[in-house]
């Protein structure tokens, strides 16, 4: 049996490709700076991260938040488009509450996690611009887990992502020690995200943290000149 020509249409007519046909539009994505820090300590847990926004060239926010309390007694510090980190954590706050209002328990650190590593697998096709820490104490004790945009979970006793990821984690691991208390890694964390806007033009505008320990979670701001 004598298969047809794929370039003859059922009709007898020549089917001749379009060489003149436009392309698709090339879609730029601008991904802003981020130094995203996350510290597990002997009594709690430090994220933090800088404040600005950029476009290009240009700085269009230096207050965006970057730092998230998701329930008191977990937290997310995020690189990457802003309306990802938006929606993530809503995303994440409603299913925290939920589980509790069903289980009348809060959530567990690692529960949280695998769900959200799950989500984000399940969107790898179409995937969220996002590189994430996640943080928490739970009756497990002090807990640290990064993540990247396609569900990857990684436990870790302290992580820095981001554009400015090299300059921050080298000074992470020259002075992390898994006794440092909640103190001193807010100093630490202070420490890389200062050097690291200091080398890279897309972070800076300030610092947030959140200070995460059995008794819950606080917020801390600094601006920087």
């Amino acid at each position: 049996m004598k298969l047809l020509d794929s370039r003859i249409s059922l009709d007898g007519r020549e089917i001749r490709p379009v060489s003149d046909a436009p392309k698709a539009q090339e879609v730029q994505i601008v991904i802003p700076g981020a130094v995203s820090i996350g510290i597990k300590c002997a009594d709690g847990i430090v994220l933090a991260n800088e404040r600005r926004s950029i476009w290009g060239y240009t700085v269009i926010s230096e207050s965006v938040k970057k730092v998230f309390r998701i329930t008191e007694q977990i937290g997310l510090t995020i690189g990457g488009l802003i309306s990802d980190m938006q929606m993530l954590t809503k995303i994440l706050r409603a299913n925290a509450n939920l589980y509790e209002l069903d289980k009348e328990v809060p959530m567990k650190v690692k529960s949280l996690t695998k769900l959200l590593a799950n989500f984000l697998y399940q969107r790898k096709m179409a995937p969220f611009y996002t590189q994430i820490i996640v943080g928490g104490v739970d009756g497990d004790g002090p807990q640290l887990f990064t993540l990247d945009p396609i569900g990857s979970l990684i436990p870790d006793d302290f992580a820095a992502v981001g554009s400015s990821t090299t300059l921050a984690i080298s000074i992470l691991e020259a002075e992390y020690s898994p006794s440092i208390t909640v103190e001193k890694a807010k100093a630490l964390a202070e420490k890389a995200i200062v050097n690291s806007i200091k080398r890279d033009a897309t972070v800076g505008g300030g610092i947030d943290m959140l200070i995460i320990t059995k008794a819950g979670s606080a917020g801390l701001s600094k601006d920087l000149a």
